[in-house]
């Protein structure tokens, strides 16, 4: 009597289980004959693919810098375009390769929860709502904002917790010195932005939040503050909505990717601003299209290598040379005074600087005290350091805290904070 329940039950079971097969089968069956997107599909980006016309454009561009894409060409010049790209590329491949690299990359990358038409309109109308709320200082300077931050978990890197303190606590001396803002980041707004693009969809929330405020000023976890007495001369910028450190030379002329670098700029507040914002991020999103952005990257600048994933520094340089006509108008490569000045310039460059802000030229020593100092490659709080090979030939000869001589790339960085505390 048992063995038999215990058989009835195993024909139920596995008559339910045949019914279930094939009530699957008869739903996905039915799923796949609709012609509507797939629920899956609906969180997939809108890809705005250029025509035929614009892709053999932007090849001859890509080959030819002296060929313009700002406009669509007309029939004769689209033929010529294509006969001067396959001339000047190495294999009928290569030329297609780079269409369809160029055809996958979106247009834009709408960052924010929403999208704006025109944020000039809707600052103005905010503002004016809140008069009591001011673009400007009691002083009557640009409101300026800081924006850093880093990863929410804990340092791996030895002593990198520490440091990281230091450098925030830098920063804030800094801003309540000089009546400026800051906002510590350590939230992921994006998860397709994450890594160096993080810092995109950051930037463009806090416009968003905090229209009162005229500059942002973007500043790498990695950059110390090192002339605490210097002051933005942000009246300077009024004809320009992005300031960047770098070289026009090395830019335009060389094709370098270190012919800036975007551990440190200032981005108006404004309309530009998120245009050009959504443009650079539409590079940024993880998967394919960062790999495809790197590819296209690299063939542009000679000393970018080829297998990297586009990175946000290629990805302004791209769009600074192929698009200068669009944006480069509102583009300053500052060498003024150091925005970004890079560590190993400044090793042994402390010494001897007195006090002070700019110098004037034929008096004194003529250095200036560099106003930040990143440590690029250094990477304190992942631990994984790729420092260039010249950290070999640092000069050691000054005293450091026996509690900062961990590696080459942490001695100065805690003596140039030290430096910069001890010259206020």
């Amino acid at each position: 009597m048992t063995m038999k329940k215990v058989s009835d039950f195993v024909l139920l079971m596995a008559g339910a289980l045949l019914a279930f097969i094939l009530f699957a089968g008869f739903l996905k069956a039915f799923s796949s004959s609709n012609d509507g997107p797939s629920p899956g599909s609906i969180f997939l980006p809108v890809l705005n693919r250029p025509n035929q016309a614009e892709r053999i454009s932007k090849i001859a561009a890509t080959a030819s810098p002296s060929i313009s894409s700002a406009s669509p060409p007309s029939l004769t010049s689209t033929l010529s375009a294509a006969s001067v790209a396959a001339s000047l590329s190495p294999s009928q491949a290569a030329v297609e390769s780079i269409v369809k690299d160029v055809s996958i990359l979106p247009q834009e990358c709408h960052l924010g929860r929403r999208h704006i038409q025109d944020w000039d309109i809707e600052r103005h109308l905010l503002l004016a709502k809140h008069p009591t709320v001011k673009k400007y200082t009691h002083n009557g300077k640009p409101r300026l904002f800081m924006l850093t931050g880093s990863q929410p978990q804990p340092c791996h890197g030895d002593k990198g917790d520490y440091l990281m303190l230091k450098s925030l606590k830098n920063k804030i001396d800094y801003c309540m010195l000089h009546d400026v803002q800051i906002f510590y980041n350590m939230a992921v707004l994006d998860k397709s932005m994450d890594s160096f693009w993080s810092k995109l969809p950051l930037i463009r929330a806090s416009m968003e939040a905090h229209p009162e405020a005229e500059w942002f000023w973007w500043i790498d976890s990695d950059v110390v503050i090192t002339d605490m007495l210097f002051e933005l001369p942000l009246h300077l910028y009024k004809p320009y909505n992005l300031v960047v450190h770098g070289w026009e030379r090395e830019v335009f002329e060389k094709k370098s990717v270190m012919g800036l670098n975007a551990g440190s700029f200032l981005v108006r507040n404004c309309g530009w601003s998120f245009k050009f914002m959504d443009r650079w991020a539409s590079m940024g999103p993880k998967g394919r299209i960062r790999d495809i952005a790197g590819r296209l990257q690299s063939k542009l600048l000679h000393d970018r290598p080829p297998d990297y994933p586009g990175d946000d520094q290629a990805a302004l340089i791209y769009f600074m040379i192929r698009e200068h006509d669009q944006w480069g108008d509102k583009i300053l490569l500052e060498r003024r005074f150091n925005l970004n000045g890079y560590w190993l310039d400044m090793v042994g460059n402390l010494e001897g600087i007195e006090a002070g802000e700019w110098r004037k030229k034929g008096k004194g020593t003529n250095l200036l005290r560099p106003f930040v100092t990143h440590f690029a490659g250094c990477q304190p709080c992942t631990g994984n350091r790729t420092p260039p090979s010249r950290i070999s030939n640092v000069s050691t000869k000054w005293s450091v805290p026996s509690i900062l001589q961990t590696t080459k790339c942490y001695t100065p960085w805690g003596s140039i904070i030290l430096t910069s505390i001890l010259l206020m």
